[in-house]
């Protein structure tokens, strides 16, 4: 499959920012500018198109210049209904069949990420980021025809991404290779600082 034609993006971005003071996240600054466009600027060239997911009403989503995607479900149901909006989006919206998701915190994902993604995911109906033990599934690649069966979980067994993998049987991609975790979130400002370090060097 080509990646370029048959694939699309989604930029989760629905976090609470508990550990960031409350703040969106988006907007918190990294090497100058926001970390939501950092993950902009690595995705955009491995996908088709690329969306993002956020119920905010703040101006500066728009101003990113990519469409917002809003949760189809109401209230704050987490990355699992920012995937269902970006499955729905796909298929009304769309020409691709796959969906990638990143999500706004990680602005460390490799250039190749769909890339391997894709690899594993041949054969599945989808696949997330694995570094040594730890599963990325924010950071994964969903076949299109996943959209009922999200709402299914969704509507029965809640609101848990990891649950849903595990569901489904995802494949794993293995980052591991990296000396560091690539896909490491954000969430407070000592890794902020770290990720900093790591831009600079």
């Amino acid at each position: 499959m080509s990646h370029l034609v048959r694939i699309a993006g989604l930029i989760l971005a629905g976090g609470r920012s508990r550990r960031m003071g409350g703040q969106d996240k988006s907007f918190v600054e990294l090497a100058g500018k926001p970390l939501i466009s950092h993950v902009i600027d690595r995705a955009v060239p491995q996908v088709a198109e690329l969306a993002i997911n956020t119920n905010s009403d703040d101006p500066r989503y728009p101003a990113l210049g990519v469409p917002v995607v809003r949760d189809v479900f109401d209230g704050f149901q987490g990355p699992l209904a920012g995937l269902h909006a970006g499955l729905s989006w796909v298929r009304s919206e769309t020409k691709a069949d796959w969906l990638a998701t990143f999500a706004c915190d990680t602005p460390l994902i490799p250039d190749d990420c769909v890339e391997q993604l894709e690899k594993v995911a041949i054969g599945s109906e989808a696949a997330i980021a694995q570094w040594k033990d730890k599963r990325h599934p924010t950071i994964g690649l969903w076949h299109k025809d996943l959209l009922a069966v999200v709402e299914q979980w969704l509507r029965k067994e809640g609101r848990m991404l990891m649950g849903f993998v595990d569901e489904i049987g995802a494949a794993a991609a293995d980052f591991s290779t990296s000396p560091e975790d690539p896909f490491v979130n954000i969430n407070e400002p000592a890794e902020l600082a770290a990720a900093e370090r790591k831009l600079s060097s």
